[in-house]
């Protein structure tokens, strides 16, 4: 499987798979009890939307030619790149290593996960308790980039002491998913790493097995740790269900709340920009909940929700675009999230493969992913936005810049004909 097809799969995983099998073989399973507050047949409605708006990606990329620059670099041979990549993979486990250490004394010499309370209403001021003393930009730089970035450069670019580098960069990796009683973070540097071997390497079926052993291996003992601290009464089979539920439901459940709460209520776009541009919070812009949380609040019955630890509603991509924008909003929603993915891959088309680029691109493609599946704010101004809109003027700036040098530099070439009338003069 190429990277770009992870794209598709969660498209389809979150989007389009999950509802036809619960409709179809799990009436009264977890996805129904997600929906109970909500009209079903806006069920029908926002999965007619969703397999429209699927379709339309596809459609659009392939006219972009987005498939055909990311076959461009694949085919590209893998370089070490102009950085050593022993010396980098030291630089990088040293700086994990440090900020880990920086962590384990802000928590009070202890690791979170190891020190769990069996109550849940302990369990969730616990997880807000960590968040807030934690630094959380240290904490995602740690967990999404240089613990992930420490694994890729072990396991395919070290020359010398391989297996002792996987080693301790898959230990360090785990420290870091220990102070995070949410594992987000943890699956993200996972991902990644799945993404970037599939860069180096073609994702046979052998080689998914193998990928999907190691990735439930790393995930058991936090499953076990978190297992041993829960009440007695919570059966497995119960937190089984609920987990595949989530993972196949949840992040599209809340799609029918969007489209009967704001189909004659259409919000303003100024609730999906940073909470940093307005008066406001993650929740809310200057005095307004965003869209996700009055969704968050029908999808939970209305219930106040300050100090249980949920936060806004996340579900597929086009449910925030038909918030502000309806049928409209949806259909420039597919238009903007198709060039962001063809600008990705026409900013890969010209680089060399390279550690660093490699775990860029892995990075970028794990955003679109999640992007997908949680909203069109995602695409609209974010890290990955502010990111990927610079590396791409980086690289235009950077191409012209090499023209007009090439250009000078021939326009300055002695030529024959110069030669001569240089020697006549």
């Amino acid at each position: 499987m190429k990277p770009i097809g992870f794209i598709y799969v969660f498209v389809f995983l979150f989007a389009i798979a999950g509802y036809p099998i619960a409709k179809m073989m799990d009436q009264d399973g977890m996805l129904f009890y997600f929906v109970r507050h909500v009209d079903l047949a806006y069920l029908d409605v926002a999965y007619f939307w969703t397999i429209i708006s699927a379709l339309l990606l596809l459609v659009l990329n392939m006219l972009f030619g987005s498939h055909k620059n990311f076959d461009v670099f694949m085919a590209k041979p893998t370089e070490k790149g102009r950085i050593n990549p022993t010396l980098l993979w030291i630089v990088v486990v040293a700086c994990s290593a440090l900020l880990n250490i920086y962590f384990f004394v802000k928590m009070g010499y202890s690791l979170p996960l190891l020190d769990l309370p069996e109550n849940v209403t302990e369990l969730l001021l616990r997880r807000i308790e960590v968040k807030e003393r934690l630094n959380p930009i240290l904490f995602n730089i740690n967990a999404t980039v240089l613990g992930p970035f420490s694994l890729i450069l072990s396991l395919f670019f070290l020359p010398r002491y391989k297996r002792l580098a996987v080693l301790l960069s898959a230990l360090n990796f785990l420290v870091i998913g220990t102070f995070s009683l949410a594992k987000s973070a943890f699956i993200i540097g996972v991902v990644v790493v799945v993404l970037a071997y599939s860069f180096v390497k073609p994702l046979r079926k052998r080689t998914l097995l193998k990928v999907g052993a190691l990735f439930v291996i790393l995930l058991v003992p936090m499953f076990i740790i978190t297992k041993s601290k829960q009440a007695p009464h919570v059966q497995g089979q119960a937190v089984a269900e609920i987990v595949m539920a989530r993972i196949i439901y949840g992040q599209w459940a809340a799609l029918p709340f969007f489209f009967e709460m704001f189909e004659n209520d259409k919000q303003s776009i100024a609730l999906l920009a940073p909470p940093y541009f307005s008066d406001g919070s993650a929740w809310a812009r200057n005095g307004e909940e965003v869209p996700p949380r009055k969704v968050m609040r029908a999808v939970t019955g209305y219930r106040v929700l300050e100090g249980t630890g949920s936060g806004v509603a996340v579900t597929y991509f086009i449910g925030e675009a038909f918030a502000v924008g309806g049928r409209a909003g949806i259909l420039v929603g597919c238009f903007w999230v198709a060039l962001q993915i063809w600008i990705m891959t026409y900013l890969f088309r010209g680089l060399k493969k390279t550690p660093l680029t490699i775990y860029l691109y892995s990075w970028f493609i794990y955003k679109i992913c999640m992007g997908l599946i949680t909203g069109i704010s995602a695409f609209i101004l974010s890290s990955f936005t502010v990111i990927l809109f610079a590396t791409f003027l980086m690289t235009i700036f950077g191409q012209l810049g090499r023209v007009c040098l090439d250009r000078n530099v021939a326009s300055l070439a002695i030529t024959p004909t110069r030669l001569a009338n240089v020697k006549g003069g």
